[in-house]
């Protein structure tokens, strides 16, 4: 929503509504949060999110490093040819090193599988 927008990306008004693009020039209130709130996780299965990290490839991949113990892949998928950008994305950081396979394991399964106490 334009109101989760603004407080996740620290928009200014003009952009409250839209999508931001573009290289991320201030941190928004997620990672302030996440560095404050070490018990907080977060999940990167909404387009927002994905746009979050997408947006800036020299930002995106140090939130993903730096969170990485925390972030849980998905899709909210609706039906099963949907898109999900994201898959291509992770894997394409993962094969181009900007991301490790460590940091992508973790978002991908890993932190899932523990939280969740399935191993």
């Amino acid at each position: 929503t334009p109101g989760e927008r603004s407080i996740i990306f620290d928009l200014n008004g003009h952009q409250v509504g839209r999508l931001p693009s573009g290289p991320i020039k201030e941190e928004g209130v997620v990672p302030k949060l996440f560095r404050r709130y070490p018990n907080l996780y977060g999940d990167l299965s909404d387009y927002t999110a994905y746009n979050a990290i997408s947006r800036d490839t020299e930002y995106g991949p140090k939130f993903l490093e730096e969170f990485q113990d925390r972030l849980f892949f998905g899709t909210d998928m609706c039906f099963a040819d949907m898109p999900v950008p994201l898959t291509d994305l992770l894997i394409n950081w993962r094969d181009t090193n900007k991301i490790s396979q460590t940091v992508f394991n973790k978002i991908a399964r890993e932190n899932a599988i523990k939280l969740l106490g399935l191993d």
